[in-house]
């Protein structure tokens, strides 16, 4: 990791994709009350093409834990990622997106590009023309919808605790 202030924290993972035709193939995490909601949100973008845009945090603040719940090799650990649980990675986050946005929104690529429907869960604020300048919908935004990107790292100390 870098300490150097100037250098980014941030990266963007991109991709040109299409959704499935079949709704069934829709990959979501199970949303509990909302899918529903969600089953019809994704049903206007069945069978349509979409630029794929995902921030990522580079240098983060928030620290999870791993922890065993027994001494049986057979029993899964306790995992706390604690996701943007440190105040400056989720303003670092909600920078990010509506950089992302504002980008989509106002650069010259905003006239091929339909924007997106609000998520389920999540309101725009009235009277705002733009996502990148609603504060309360990204913020609901990256509460419901952030995921890992499925490579944690982490160090951990290991044997017993009186051992140097």
């Amino acid at each position: 990791s870098n300490a150097n202030p100037d250098f980014p924290n941030v990266a963007f993972e991109t991709a040109l994709l299409k959704y499935p035709k079949d709704p069934s193939k829709v990959t979501v995490v199970e949303f509990g009350p909302l899918k529903d909601e969600w089953n019809r949100y994704y049903s206007d973008y069945l069978d349509k093409n979409y630029f794929f845009v995902q921030p990522i945090l580079e240098r983060v603040r928030s620290y999870g834990y791993v922890r065993l719940q027994s001494s049986d090799s057979s029993v899964y650990p306790i995992i706390n990622s604690n996701f943007l649980s440190h105040p400056l990675d989720f303003e670092d986050f909600v920078d990010i997106t509506k950089f992302v946005f504002r980008f989509f929104e106002k650069s010259r690529i905003s006239s091929y590009v339909k924007r997106a429907k609000p998520i389920p869960g999540c309101r725009m604020c009235p009277g705002v023309r733009f996502t990148h300048e609603c504060d309360s919908y990204i913020r609901c935004l990256i509460r419901q919808i952030t995921y890992t990107g499925y490579h944690l790292v982490g160090t951990c100390r290991m044997g017993a605790a009186d051992r140097p």
